[in-house]
């Protein structure tokens, strides 16, 4: 017999979404309230990863971890970020591993990956510009 909690998670009506209506679009995950992120993810990760594209599978995982990370859960966020990690993408993976070093407090890995041209420039500097404070104060 099932719990209520496996129950609700593979039963939320947001499961049957595509993976762009789930994740790109407002009335996907973003929508429900900042609490409700990791459990609804995972879950939509649990139910459809034999539907996903690999890369559908590491952006997940990304938005997974910085749900965990939003909650100071470094442990599932950064297990779930280094799933993110894309093979020739350098700019992305920098990016990942800067995030990862802020979490875990190591500066000198930070600047490394955080150093040279990103897309994601901005919240690199916001992170720098607040290192130390937790993952929600500092993004």
């Amino acid at each position: 017999m099932k719990t209520f909690k496996q129950f609700v998670c593979e039963s939320h009506p947001m499961y049957g979404m595509s993976f762009d209506d789930f994740d790109q679009s407002d009335n996907g995950w973003r929508s429900l309230p900042d609490k409700e992120h990791s459990r609804v993810i995972s879950g939509y990760l649990r139910k459809n990863s034999n539907k996903l594209k690999p890369r559908h599978r590491d952006i997940l995982n990304w938005h997974l971890g910085q749900a965990y990370a939003m909650k100071d859960n470094t442990k599932r966020a950064i297990r779930h970020m280094e799933k993110s990690t894309q093979s020739g993408d350098d700019q992305w993976n920098n990016y990942a591993r800067a995030t990862i070093s802020f979490l875990k407090g190591d500066k000198e890995n930070f600047d490394r990956y955080s150093s040279g041209q990103n897309n994601n420039k901005e919240t690199l500097d916001n992170l720098r510009n607040n290192f130390g404070k937790s993952y929600k104060d500092a993004y």
